[in-house]
């Protein structure tokens, strides 16, 4: 059953008094998935919003806005107006809600070398399984990682020095067919934080490429150290 946008504000808020995590917001959310428009931000938006934004593409389409919602457990969960939801864990996306195609799981996360964020080591590997609806469970997924330092990145007019980090991930699909493709990970050279990333669940599914826009525009700022 589709879970309708209030009902998720709803559950979230309530799951937060019991928590104490972040309250749920509604406002300045973008209608996104549905959406034929793309979305324009500037620096002044970002950082005059009650609520972190994440710039998000999906596959051919424009450019839109989730907003943050939630936090626990490390898990940081970004809401959209048309009730997608999108779950991070250590940077990476481990389970979405309202898609046509939705990550349901995804597991070994407490090794997962992008826990070590910029400085995850050269040639680390990684083993874990997904789920993946509609029907596709138990597929076993193998990573090796690489880094880059001293990487220009470019967020919203404002410039960046990051440390690339390249995840070749190989798993085999429904069929035992072999697949293969890279999710990449920007962090910020001085402070560490995650700016931008580019992921897919599968070779085959669409590819998601995510701006934390309101953390890249706190660092933009002379204030910050």
């Amino acid at each position: 059953m589709k879970i309708t946008f209030s009902l998720l504000i709803c559950s979230i808020l309530f799951l937060s008094a019991c928590s104490s995590t972040q309250r749920a917001y509604k406002q300045n959310i973008e209608l996104y998935f549905s959406s034929k428009d793309g979305v324009t931000l500037t620096k002044e938006s970002v950082i005059e919003s009650p609520v972190d934004l994440l710039y998000i593409k999906a596959g051919d389409r424009p450019y839109a806005t989730l907003a943050l919602a939630f936090i626990e457990n490390n898990q940081y969960k970004w809401v959209s107006a048309d009730d997608a939801v999108m779950i991070i864990q250590n940077g990476r996306l481990v389970r979405t809600i309202g898609l046509d195609t939705n990550l349901i799981y995804v597991d070994n996360l407490t090794t997962d070398p992008l826990i070590s964020k910029k400085d995850v080591a050269d040639n680390a590997n990684w083993n874990s399984y997904l789920d993946i609806d509609p029907q596709q469970y138990g597929i076993k997924l193998s990573s090796t990682f690489s880094r880059e330092t001293n990487i220009p990145l470019t967020i919203l007019e404002q410039q960046f020095s990051t440390t690339k980090v390249v995840e070749n991930v190989t798993t085999e699909n429904a069929l035992a067919n072999t697949e293969s493709w890279q999710n990449v990970y920007w962090y910020h050279t001085q402070s560490g934080q995650l700016l931008r990333s580019s992921q897919q669940f599968s070779g085959s599914t669409e590819r998601y490429d995510l701006q934390y826009v309101s953390r890249a525009m706190r660092l933009s700022e002379p204030t910050y150290e």
